[in-house]
């Protein structure tokens, strides 16, 4: 029997460290264990296992489709990540061995990266299938995943439909937020991921109720409120030819018979 446990236990371990991630999206993506710039560890199943979504992205500093695909990973990062709904974990692995912790840093701060970034990762070594820069897994908690990269992924991938790629894979295992998703409205809500309709804008004009052209509708004073400044009524005997806003004071008894 022991030795019966004893082969399991090695038969166990074995498949499980052959565990590879297939860019064709099949089986189950391996667990990894690495280090950011700034000394952090990270570990891909005690993020899933805590629930939340990982990003991992494989990319060279020196790759130009991966400087063209930052900013719409930043801003899916942005959305999910930490400041924003807190469902997914972003980590990127800088691939090419010669490039330096410096060429990482210059690298996030030239393109905007905000998210963890590692140096020196070996795609063989972690077991994760590369054939083109960036390739994007998406891991599920139950360690299922999608693709994206430019080929050979389950989806091709572009720097315009990165961050859409990314989003729509999240929200698939997310429960849906409803909101304000115009970040043009007053009451626009980063966290949403459905629009609920209720969004507001902003509409300039008089809110002043005294005034001529008070306008009920209008949320943000436009500072073109004409206020009443005398009696506007030709017909009346103290009628103002100056005056623009009518302010009630016309009286038509006291000319009578002149």
């Amino acid at each position: 029997m022991k030795k019966l446990l004893l082969l399991l236990a090695v038969f166990t371990f074995s498949f499980g460290n052959a565990q590879t991630g297939m860019l064709n999206g099949t089986g189950y993506a391996p667990d990894i264990t690495v280090t950011d710039l700034n000394g952090n560890s990270h570990n891909l199943y005690s993020y899933l296992n805590s629930g939340k979504i990982v990003v991992l992205e494989l990319f060279s500093t020196t790759c130009g489709h991966c400087q063209q695909y930052a900013a719409g990973t930043e801003n899916a990062y942005q959305i999910y990540g930490p400041s924003g709904l807190d469902v997914a974990e972003f980590i990127g692995l800088e691939v090419n061995s010669s490039t330096t912790n410096a060429n990482v840093a210059s690298f996030a701060t030239t393109y905007g990266v905000g998210f963890p970034l590692c140096n020196d990762i070996s795609a063989t070594a972690i077991n994760y299938q590369l054939y083109y820069t960036p390739s994007y897994y998406v891991i599920f908690p139950d360690s299922t995943y999608e693709t994206f990269c430019p080929a050979y992924c389950q989806q091709t991938s572009s720097s315009s439909t990165i961050e859409g790629l990314i989003g729509t894979a999240i929200q698939s295992w997310v429960p849906a937020v409803s909101g304000c998703t115009d970040p043009s409205a007053t009451n626009y809500d980063p966290t949403a991921t459905i629009d609920d309709g209720t969004c507001t804008y902003l509409i300039s004009g008089c809110t002043d109720a005294t005034a001529c052209n008070y306008d009920a509708l209008a949320t943000s004073d436009d500072g073109s409120c004409i206020l009443p400044d005398g009696c506007t009524d030709a017909t009346a005997c103290n009628y103002d030819a100056t005056a623009t806003c009518d302010d009630g004071s016309c009286e038509w008894t006291s000319c009578v018979g002149c």
